[in-house]
């Protein structure tokens, strides 16, 4: 969305829809045609055999040998249909077995490195070869010689794709070592991976990761773990989202509820208690990268150099970090380009003077910074503001007085400097939830006047900091109340393509659908085509009776036709039937095939317009997951209910009509085919929704242990995660079981109702003889009997498909119905906008939900164009939502924001974000080349060469990487 690439999107989803439709289309007519000659092949000879008993034997014709002719070749075609089915089956379970076996031959990681003192002699690494046959020609690692006393710190740095992170997958087996030796300590290793892999769950399972913490000497250990990482900061802190429920904070998927640096520390904490469990080798890939400024210092003291300071310690460190954290290291080791260009102490890196010119910039190690205070970190941080010629102050929100604060700075300024104050720019940031405030000064005063402002604003900041602890406890209370009740989905739009006037947005209460309602909500999507298949089936029910009276009339000679008119006749309605038949199963394919293009179009549509609120509101991206990925073809049962319920019609009506006294038996048999079958419709709504959860669970479990499978082996918790997945992989069996079980006491109460219908059957039969019918007036009313019987019980098995089709629908249609998306409306933005880059905000208020405190209050700032400012506060003072109220991916709940003096909220999305550029916190790679990541066809190569070069990324700066799949 910040991006404005959400409409381009829509064509690769359109033309993937619509290939979609074409196969099912073309499958459907296959499909149709198999029906038709499956069908027809009985019917053809039956018919046949009448023509030539009639016109070529020269007889009459005979209902009882085509009767019986009939029955022997509905026999026949049952057992094809069997085999057909069989071998079907057959084909589906080996293509099955033969992914499982490729699965199962591929080779597996048996044994790490040799055990012994860490140590890499002329190694050279590889990633591994791929099973199809690829070579191993590229190394990223040559020549490495490294070795590592116990316990001692090692840090490790270099330019980006040095081959950091490779090292340590060397060290961990990961790779292939091409050359040379490599050995380490046995036992499980402490690895923290650059990117946290956390698993769904509570911050104390993401620590144990597979472990019980049952002893008080390991809940010691967990705790330490807690303070080392500096996450007991955060659970202490009345302020903090941790503080209510503490190491049980759920971390949500992939660690989504918790912000960067928690993530990172939770991972540090994970790899603080493995160390305390006994792991002698400790490898960290930028441990603190994503940490809170001001707490790097504190975490790295308290974890890597005091918690984890009895192992050898191997910690990759980017160039930033180097300056802090390297005086603390035994040895510092640089790579640059797959090779060690260095190895030896701190100090010693400073008398590289070619090494140090080369790499640039970061590499010049000094010393240790001391842990500092929020204030102290802020005016050390002002304090190395070096004069611009540009003024901003940054002044506290609504409800903290700043007027010491400005009185103070002008105080300090000659009369004649002070009117220029009144052009600074001001901005100001509030907590989120109305529960952080930060005030920070940075004061250009020219000469020796900074010094001595920088000291009174330290001060100054003390005691705002008090002031807005005090605040945070009160508010902090107020925002662990449940904000959105249960049930609800999201915020209804106010349909305007401005921000809200009251700036505030109501959660609506979805209603949840009938079965009937949802499968009129499937119908209107393909009303003729539904109804034309209903009307062919119905025709189709009606021709073979129709056929057989014909028959009977021509044997009798009452139809006054020649033999060959009635003969004629009786092959349209003989053939007729199976050619209705057909064209009602092509109607329904391509009904199901059209109601899936139109559904597609309406899920992709929404999938790009989706707002924000959506999920503030209750929404859930395993929602919206389920229906974008969802198949619309399996709603295939929900479209074949009413030509089945017309069958069934026309099947009671036949049998009415031929002995209207099978009428009440008939109609008991049904009602107790309908009790009967209450197990299995019970299974169906109960145990296979509860199969299917189990089935997201283990593929969800699988799909993380997959995803951690590093540090999982790193860690030696194989056994662990392996009896996770098999419990959850046996409950899925014993409920799948179960639904097995009550499939079969259906099908056994069922034999009651087929005992009764098998009762009239015969019944039917014995009635024909006793009033002189013939054999072939008994086998058609018999037959008539059983397929009434056949059609109730397909009709039910539809019926329970379908309840599982109209669930999965159900959501499908609350997605797409959800009224949280983004104004389409708005005007174009103005010729050459923006010109300057002025941005304002004016007394901006916003709150995430109804009933949630203000996130900002009252926020107004006014930034000039060209200016460099610095956003800075605690984790969760309302720093994205800025950015977020910018691209208005929020409604404002009351103010303006305007940009060179045209209000954002009266333009379109697109223009407004195509004039807006940003770095997201969490950078995302899209699937596909280099190029499409940085705009596709919407900009040029030499651009994209030109933003690659500004970026230090030279390597990728060529025509042919622009090609290169990320």
């Amino acid at each position: 969305k910040v991006y404005g690439w959400a409409p381009r999107y829509l064509k690769p989803l359109t033309e993937a829809a619509i290939r979609m439709v074409q196969a099912a289309r073309k499958q459907a007519a296959w499909n149709a045609l198999g029906t038709l000659l499956g069908g027809a092949v009985g019917d053809v000879f039956c018919v046949v055999a009448l023509f030539v008993s009639v016109f070529s034997s020269g007889g009459r014709p005979d209902i009882q040998t085509f009767v019986m002719a009939q029955v022997f070749t509905s026999i026949l075609q049952t057992s094809i249909d069997d085999i057909r089915a069989a071998y079907r089956g057959t084909l589906l379970v080996h293509r099955v077995l033969a992914r499982v076996e490729r699965f199962l031959r591929l080779p597996e990681h048996v044994s790490g490195p040799p055990e012994g003192p860490l140590s890499i002699s002329a190694g050279s690494f590889a990633w591994a070869a791929i099973p199809d046959g690829h070579d191993m020609t590229q190394t990223f690692l040559s020549r490495i010689n490294l070795q590592a006393k116990s316990g001692e710190l090692i840090i490790v740095s270099g330019p980006v794709g040095a081959g950091k992170t490779c090292l340590l997958m060397s060290l961990l087996g990961e790779t292939c070592c091409v050359s040379g030796t490599l050995s380490h300590p046995g036992g499980p290793i402490a690895f923290q991976p650059q990117v946290p892999s956390l698993l769904e769950g509570s911050i104390r399972d993401n620590v144990l990761f597979g472990m019980n913490c049952d002893s008080q000497k390991e809940q010691e250990w967990l705790e330490l773990a807690f303070s080392a990482s500096q996450l007991s900061i955060d659970m202490d802190n009345a302020a903090s989202t941790l503080h209510y429920h503490r190491e049980q904070t759920h971390v949500g998927r992939k660690g989504g509820e918790l912000s960067g640096g928690q993530r990172a520390r939770t991972a540090l904490a994970r790899a603080v208690y493995a160390t305390l469990l006994g792991a002698q080798l400790v490898l960290l890939d930028d441990p603190v990268a994503s940490v809170d400024n001001e707490l790097v210092e504190a975490a790295w003291k308290a974890a890597v150099l005091e918690a984890m300071g009895v192992a050898t310690r191997i910690v990759v460190v980017n160039a930033q970090l180097l300056e802090r954290l390297g005086p603390t290291a035994d040895r510092v080791v640089i790579l640059d380009a797959g090779s060690v260009v260095f190895n030896g102490r701190p100090e010693n890196l400073k008398t590289q003077n070619e090494l140090l010119e080369r790499l640039g910039a970061g590499y010049d190690i000094g010393a240790l910074r001391p842990a500092a205070t929020v204030a102290g970190a802020a005016a050390q941080a002002a304090a190395s503001v070096q004069p611009s010629g540009r003024e901003a102050t940054v002044t506290a929100g609504k409800g903290l007085s700043t007027a010491s604060l400005k009185q103070h700075h002008d105080n300090m300024l000659p009369p004649s400097d002070v009117p220029k104050q009144k052009n600074q720019v001001v901005a100001q940031t509030n907590g989120k939830c109305d529960k952080h405030h930060l005030a920070t000064s940075m004061l250009d005063t020219h000469g020796s006047r900074l010094a001595a402002t920088l000291k009174h604003v330290a001060g100054l900041l003390d005691s705002v900091r008090t002031t807005l602890f005090e605040r945070h406890s009160t508010v902090a209370r107020e925002a662990h109340s449940p904000l959105v009740p249960r049930g609800t989905m999201g915020c209804k739009s106010n349909g305007t393509t401005k921000y809200s006037s009251s700036g505030e947005t109501a959660c609506q209460t979805v209603l949840r659908k009938s079965y009937f309602s949802v499968c009129m909500m499937f119908f209107r999507r393909q009303p003729f085509w539904v109804l034309g298949a209903t009307f062919c089936t119905f025709l189709a029910e009606i021709a073979p009776p129709l056929a057989i009276q014909v028959l009977q009339y021509w044997e009798g000679g009452k139809t006054g036709m020649t033999d060959l008119t009635a003969f004629s006749a009786f092959t349209l309605l003989a053939l007729g039937g199976i050619l209705l038949t057909s064209l009602s199963h092509l109607l329904q394919g391509m009904g199901l095939a059209s109601s899936s293009l139109s559904l597609r179009g309406d899920i992709d549509q929404r999938l790009i317009s989706l707002s924000m609120s959506y999920f503030w509101c209750g929404g859930k991206v395993e929602e919206v997951l389920a229906a974008v990925t969802v198949d619309p073809m399996s709603f295939a049962a929900v479209s074949t209910l009413a030509a089945m319920i017309s069958q069934n019609i026309v099947g009671l009506m036949a049998v009415v009509y031929s002995m209207p006294a099978l009428l009440p038996v008939v109609t008991l048999a049904s009602v107790l085919f309908r009790y009967t079958n209450a197990p299995k419709s019970w299974a169906f709504k109960q145990l296979l929704p509860l199969s299917q959860r189990r089935s997201s669970v283990l593929m969800h479990k699988a799909a993380e242990e997959f995803e951690s499978r590093v540090v999982i082996k790193a860690l030696g918790r194989q056994q662990q995660f392996d009896r996770t997945v098999q419990k959850a992989s046996m409950k899925g069996f014993y409920i799948e079981r179960s639904f097995i079980a009550a499939r079969n006491l259906a099908s056994m109460f069922n034999m009651l109702v087929d005992f009764m219908f098998a009762a009239c059957a015969l019944g039917v039969v014995m009635r024909t003889k006793a009033v002189g019918g013939d054999a072939a007036q008994a086998v058609v009313l018999y037959k008539l009997v059983l397929s009434l019987s056949n059609k109730i019980q397909l009709l039910q098995r539809t019926s329970d498909t379908a309840a599982d089709s109209v669930s999965k629908y159900r959501v499908v249609e609350d997605f797409v119905s959800t009224e949280h998306i983004e104004a389409t409306g708005g005007n174009k933005a103005p010729t050459s906008w923006p010109t300057r880059g002025d941005i304002s905000f004016q007394n901006v208020s916003f709150r995430y939900a109804p009933n949630a405190p203000l996130a900002l209050s009252q926020f107004n700032a006014d930034i000039r164009g060209g200016e460099n400012i610095g956003v800075v506060g605690p984790p969760g003072s309302g720093k994205s939502t800025l950015l977020n109220l910018l691209f208005r991916l929020v409604p404002c709940s009351g103010g303006v924001v305007s940009i060179d003096g045209v209000d954002i909220a009266s333009l379109s999305l697109h223009s407004l974000r195509a004039a807006l550029g940003v770095v997201p916190q969490e950078p995302v790679i899209f699937h596909g080349s280099l190029k499409s990541n940085l705009g596709g066809n919407t900009v040029t190569d030499a651009e994209v060469l030109t933003a690659l070069a500004a970026c230090g990324l030279q390597k990728l700066a060529s025509v042919a990487s622009l090609k290169r799949e990320l």
